[in-house]
C-alpha cells in the first residue's frame, strides 16, 4: 500500500530551520518519510488518511525486519507486481476519504474499551 510513496530523510539537527527546509524536501512528491535513525513520518490531506498511511508503513517495515532477520537475500518485489499494486490502490489511496473508515472504527474501537482520549 506504501511502497511507491516512500521517501528517506537523514535526520540532523533538531529544531533548525535548515533541517525544517530539509525535512521538507524529503517529504516533497511521497507520503510517507522514513527518518534515518529517528522514526516514521507520515502525511495526508486528513488525520485518518496520515493514520493509515502510518499503519501500513509501520507493518511494512515490521515485515522487512522479519523478513531480514531470516538471514537469506531478500527478492526484491518484480517492477509488474509493483505497477499492478498501484493500478489496483492507486484509486483507493487518492479518494478524499482514504482512511476515514479505519479511522472511526479505531475510534469506536477506543469509546468501547473505555479509553478516554477527547
Amino acid at each position: 500500500m506504501v511502497i511507491d510513496e516512500v521517501g528517506y530523510h537523514d535526520y540532523g539537527t533538531p529544531a533548525t530551520q535548515a533541517e525544517c527546509d530539509a525535512l521538507g524536501l524529503s517529504c516533497k512528491g511521497v507520503n510517507c518519510v522514513i527518518l534515518k535513525n529517528h522514526g516514521l513520518l507520515t502525511l495526508g490531506r486528513t488525520i485518518p488518511t496520515a493514520f493509515l498511511r502510518m499503519y501500513f508503513l509501520e507493518h511494512a517495515c515490521s515485515e522487512q525486519i522479519a523478513a531480514m532477520s531470516l538471514n537469506t537475500e531478500l527478492t526484491p518485489i518484480a517492477p509488474e507486481v509493483l505497477e499492478e499494486v498501484k493500478q489496483r490502490y492507486g484509486t483507493y489511496r487518492a479518494n478524499a476519504n482514504f482512511g476515514t473508515l479505519e479511522w472511526n472504527a479505531m475510534i469506536r474501537l477506543l469509546e468501547r474499551n473505555g479509553i478516554k482520549y477527547k
